[in-house]
Formats: C-alpha cells, structure tokens, sequence
C-alpha cells in the first residue's frame, strides 16, 4: 500500500511518525509532503522519512489565496507521481482535493473542533477520525476514538524520555523548572486572537523565577532581554527534543494547546492559556484535571505558583496521567489497524465503537 501523509503543522509529524515507521516496517510505502511551517521540516529530516517540500506559505492574505492555489497544484503534480492508495492529514484541504480528483480514500485525523476548513474540506473527505471529545458531530463520515492525539507518539509504549537533556539545559534531575511556550497565533485557526504581549510575557518570566528556572518555548523571536529564556534562539534543543523538556518540567504555562495536552500524557501540570475552545483539553481539564484550561490568564499565575510551590506535584500528576492513558487506547496501533484493515475497518467500527478497545 502507497500512504501519502500530508503535514501541516510540526504536531502533525509527531501524531504520524509511529504510524509511518510501523507501516513501512510492514512494507508499505510511506511519503510526506509538507510546506515548511516552523520546524516541520527539520523533524522530517531528523526521523528519516521520505518527504516533499512544497516551499513557505505566503502570510499576507491574498498571499495565502495564492499559496492555496499552489499548494493544490504541488499536491496533484506530486501524487500524480506516487500514485497513493490512500490520503492522510490532520485536516488538509490539499489531500481532500487531490484524493477527490484522483477518487481515493482521504482520511483526516482532527482534533481542533473550531476549525473553519473543516467545511471546506468535508465534502472531499472519505472518513473524520477525532479524539472522543470532539465537539462537533461530522455526520456519518465521523469516527470517534478513545484517546488523543497525544497518545500516538507519548503513550509509555511509544516514549522514553531522554535524561540527557537535563544536561543541555543545565539543571538537576530535582530542580524545578518551568516551560512557558507562545505561538505565533498565525496558523488559519488563528485569525482575530492573539495571545501574551512582550510586557506580559516579561512579567511572567520574572515572576516564576523567582521559584524555579525558566525557559521559553516560542515560534516568534523575542526581545533581546528575553533571548537567554528562549531554547529556539539559543539553540539549545535539537528536533525531537521538546518533549523530553516537557517530560522533565515542572510546570507548562502558555497558549499551545498541543503542548499542555502533551504535558497531559507526560504526567506535567499544564496551563493552557488561550480563547480556544477545544473539547479534548477541556476533557483533560474536568475529567482527569491534567490541563488547567482558561480563556483568560486571570489568577492563573497565582495558581501556577502555588502549584510550583506543592510538593510531590509531579507524582499526583503521574497518577492521573497513568489513569487517563489506562482509560484509553494506543493511538497508533489503532491507526495502523485501521489503515491495513479499510475499508472493512469503518463498518467494524461504525456497528461496534467499542472494538477499538482491543487497542489497549
């Protein structure tokens, strides 16, 4: 079987590299094909996968009309080329309209619940796979699994994190540090919201440290001031590398939905600071209390510290990251299930949900 995964942000990578890696260990042949968004790229190159470039995204938006026109065209003129049997994304409107011309399956694994493309894509995607908590109902392309997203690249049969990067980071395996991580609000479910100002953010930083360590995580460049606190810009991590630094942290604060829903699996307390609504990490937040999901920062630094300041945080929290992951399914063994056994995989799942618990 020929699989083309289409990538749109670098969280994409993470949530199909166990899948790629297990199906071409099975023979099948896996291609990627991305634009290059952030550190996208870098991670292609960094697990070995075979992939596609289709160059920058244009910000401006007439530039994005074009860049869609463009990317469609790369999309077709690539596939064309692979001939696949099979699409995959994370809600592409580049697979939905090739695999609709070329009449192949397109499957999108979605996990943001505001996202605007969904209507755009929906009349060319053959199935919807979302997290149990999504909020919106697709129809009768729409599968639900147990789990997130999360789950197919850090559940303990996936991840082992890596004590060196305590080394690199300069701190003890007991030392407290805190992770803070803002984006770029720039991604198409962006548009009209915004996050941190510089102000703000300095008044954070200088706020947790006077507790821990702090270090930042941001997909735009900070202040001079601040460029010290900044792993990208100092180079301190390598591709691959920020989970490992979740794993360790003591506490994630910021406006990365992935990230706090990632720390949740990993057993760190979260912040999740943002206007989003996104039905997995309110899960995490009032089912498991593993995410302290807001819309607005008010009294939420005061409650990170106090909750810096805990002992034995971190080992709560490993208890309820341990009894959401016994709650629900490895993610990719599901997935490769799926994918080898379609399209009888959908009626199986369609007459009986409850058949993808064998994927504990």
């Amino acid at each position: 079987m020929k699989i083309l995964i289409d990538i749109g942000h670098p969280a994409n990578v993470h949530f199909f590299k166990n899948f790629a890696k297990e199906m071409e260990a099975k023979g099948h042949v896996i291609l990627f094909t991305s634009r290059e968004k952030d550190v996208a790229i870098s991670l292609l190159k960094h697990y070995g996968f075979n992939f596609v470039s289709f160059g920058a995204f244009n910000k401006s938006f007439i530039g994005k009309l074009f860049s869609l026109l463009k990317f469609d065209f790369l999309m077709l003129k690539t596939a064309l080329k692979f001939k696949p049997d099979i699409f995959f994304s994370a809600g592409s409107l580049y697979t939905a309209h090739t695999s609709f011309l070329l009449n192949k399956p397109n499957i999108t694994v979605h996990n943001t619940d505001i996202d605007f493309q969904i209507k755009f894509n929906k009349p060319f995607t053959t199935i919807f796979l979302t997290p149990r908590a999504f909020k919106m109902d697709l129809g009768k392309k729409h599968i639900r699994f147990n789990g997130y997203q999360e789950l197919a690249f850090l559940h303990p049969k996936r991840f082992n994190p890596n004590p060196e990067i305590l080394k690199k980071l300069n701190v003890n395996e007991d030392e407290k540090f805190v992770l803070l991580r803002f984006v770029s609000w720039q991604a198409h479910d962006d548009f009209g919201k915004s996050g941190f100002n510089i102000q703000e953010i300095k008044h954070l930083v200088n706020s947790f440290s006077k507790y821990a360590k702090v270090f930042i995580s941001s997909e735009y460049k900070l202040p001079a001031d601040l460029d010290k606190f900044h792993l990208e810009s100092n180079n301190m991590i390598k591709a691959g590398q920020i989970q490992d630094i979740e794993y360790y942290a003591t506490l994630l604060y910021g406006e990365s939905g992935a990230m706090a829903a990632e720390c949740a699996v990993l057993g760190t307390p979260a912040f999740h600071i943002s206007s989003k609504e996104l039905g997995f990490l309110e899960e995490l937040d009032k089912k498991y209390h593993l995410v302290i999901d807001r819309r607005s920062s008010e009294g939420t630094l005061d409650m990170a510290i106090e909750l810096l300041n805990m002992p034995d945080i971190k080992k709560d929290w490993k208890e309820r990251s341990k009894k959401m992951i016994n709650d629900n399914i490895d993610i990719t063994s599901f997935l490769v299930w799926f994918t080898e056994d379609y399209p009888n995989s959908v009626q199986v799942m369609k007459k009986n949900p409850e058949y993808q618990n064998i994927f504990k």
